[in-house]
């Protein structure tokens, strides 16, 4: 038998997180009630059916800072919601102008039709190129009604209870920045090709790649 005797090298220290605000962009409401403004929650139809006990402000999840936009602050605008449905925006583009080794986001979808893509996360650099990110529901996100998943580079960043479920929730994942060198001028969360619904309530950027 083999026993290693070295050292091992301790983890590197905290990223500098830079949160995003949403606020100018949202257009869903956390609670599941109509507004002249905001979406309901996923289009919840039942009262109390949402994310409404989500702490909002700046928050430490899972060790990732988010911005959580209070609903109550932003004519009730606090996500930022994509889809093929109607009355939605099929993109919608953050303006960075930043360099970042990874984006963190915090984020849900409804249940894919097919293939598990929820989304797509563009990476647009100030020099015209941009990487593109897919979105795959058990892999980056899962649905909010009892949330469970667990990777090196996604897992539970909030859950709680709502006044009809016991348990819902919202996934966190890190995506790495494939070039870290460049200025990331803006970020486009993409619907889905289907009638799916992608969610995004808080994104920060991070100065170095995720840490496995």
């Amino acid at each position: 038998w083999f026993a290693y005797t070295g050292s091992i090298p301790p983890p590197p220290p905290a990223p500098a997180y830079q949160p995003i605000d949403l606020s100018p962009f949202a257009n869903m409401d956390l609670w599941s009630t109509d507004s002249p403004r905001a979406k309901r929650w996923m289009l919840q139809k039942k009262p109390g059916d949402d994310v409404r006990a989500l702490p909002t402000g700046e928050q430490d999840f899972a060790g990732i800072r988010f911005h959580i936009v209070d609903p109550a602050r932003n004519e009730r605008r606090a996500a930022v919601a994509v889809s093929h449905q109607q009355d939605f925006p099929t993109s919608v583009t953050v303006p960075v102008n930043a360099k970042a080794g990874s984006v963190y986001l915090l984020h849900t979808s409804s249940k894919p039709s097919s293939e598990n893509v929820c989304g797509s996360v563009n990476l647009e650099y100030d020099d015209g190129t941009w990487s593109t990110h897919y979105i795959a529901m058990g892999k980056h996100l899962t649905y909010w009604w009892f949330s469970e998943l667990k990777t090196p580079r996604s897992g539970i960043a909030w859950h709680g209870p709502n006044l009809v479920s016991d348990d819902v929730g919202l996934s966190w994942c890190a995506l790495d920045n494939p070039h870290p060198d460049k200025t990331i001028s803006a970020i486009r969360l993409q619907a889905p090709e289907d009638t799916g619904i992608y969610t995004v309530v808080g994104l920060t950027l991070a100065d170095r790649s995720h840490y496995v």
